[in-house]
């Protein structure tokens, strides 16, 4: 098999994976119960349609129990195919064939990319989290908490944005922007920062939650008419993997600051180091930066990323004096 046949089929192989829970909650009615009540809905029994889908799907689960390569690449395509057929047929059902307990018109028109949506997602943030959390991050991946709506109860939605893939190259940063309202009124600045921990959990770096000390709290709240308090602060420790000398610390801290006059409100990277001397990476595979020189960040040195206004740098605000400067973009 050449190089572009193994890739087709490791996209293949992971789709099977990927899809396998579906076929195998359509084996057993109380699981395929449980699925459904994710997806808000809750009939009196599992539509007999979607029952359907345990037939369709049977040869993915066949491949799931078979060797690498056991299975001819065409017939897991079949494979595929066939149970995709079958979930695209549920909105052409009758609608005799659905249970007390639904919206009939608006399940059959919703259920198949759901359920689609439900295993890809789930398969991204579970089994392949690294690239499903940083497409999470680039607002492809989405969670959204969604209201209850006539017999649909309120339910938490998977959803994948494949238009925003289209845009990575143009406007890498166009499905954050969206994701996160970071151009609204009310950005979602506390869900920015539990996702960038997510990515960088994903990826193993050190992370952990910090209370804002005093200094840092002000810093947070300097100019704000409503005052933050009680807010945890994100850290990223970096080490000697990455380049930092052996009895060094560094790395970067994020916090949220509080909406002022001039601007709405803000996250703020303020990196931290106390270094001596020259290291770098310990490994070609890893993640790296190289470290030269003496430095001490002590007195405090941040980046405030407001949504709407250019990166502003702000010194000296945990040695009792601040300076800010305005970061211009240049070409």
């Amino acid at each position: 098999m050449n190089s572009n046949g193994e890739a087709l089929r490791g996209v293949i192989d992971e789709m099977v994976v990927a899809l396998a829970p579906l076929v195998e909650a359509a084996q057993a009615p109380e699981d395929f119960m449980r699925l459904l009540a994710e997806l808000g809905w809750t009939p009196a029994s599992v539509p007999r349609p979607l029952l359907d889908l345990a037939v369709a799907g049977s040869s993915v689960l066949d491949a799931l129990g078979s060797e690498p390569g056991e299975i001819p690449t065409a017939q897991l395509l079949a494979a595929i195919g066939l149970l995709a057929a079958a979930i695209d047929a549920v909105g052409a059902q009758p609608d005799s064939a659905f249970p007390d307990g639904l919206d009939i018109t608006s399940f059959k028109e919703t259920i198949g990319r759901d359920l689609l949506d439900y295993c890809i997602v789930e398969y991204l943030l579970r089994h392949r989290f690294k690239i499903g959390r940083l497409l999470k991050l680039m607002g492809i991946v989405q969670l959204t908490d969604v209201p209850a709506s006539g017999l649909r109860r309120a339910y938490l939605k998977r959803y994948v944005d494949w238009t925003r893939a289209g845009t990575l190259l143009t406007d890498p940063v166009k499905g954050f922007r969206e994701a996160y309202a970071w151009n609204s009124d009310t950005p979602q600045l506390q869900h920015v920062l539990s996702d960038v921990a997510s990515v960088v959990e994903a990826y193993d770096l050190q992370l952990s939650y910090f209370q804002l000390t005093a200094e840092q709290l002000a810093f947070a709240n300097a100019g704000a008419a409503e005052p933050l308090t009680g807010e945890l602060g994100i850290r990223l420790d970096l080490n000697e993997a990455l380049g930092i000398p052996l009895g060094s610390t560094a790395g970067v801290q994020f916090l949220v600051r509080a909406a002022t006059p001039e601007r709405g409100p803000a996250v703020a990277v303020l990196p931290f180091a106390r270094l001596s001397g020259l290291a770098g990476p310990s490994s070609d595979d890893a993640p790296s930066a190289t470290i030269r020189g003496d430095a001490d960040l002590a007195q405090g040195f941040a980046v405030t990323l407001a949504p709407g206004k250019p990166p502003s740098l702000d010194a000296g605000f945990l040695g009792g004096q601040t300076t800010t400067a305005e970061v211009t973009p240049t070409a």
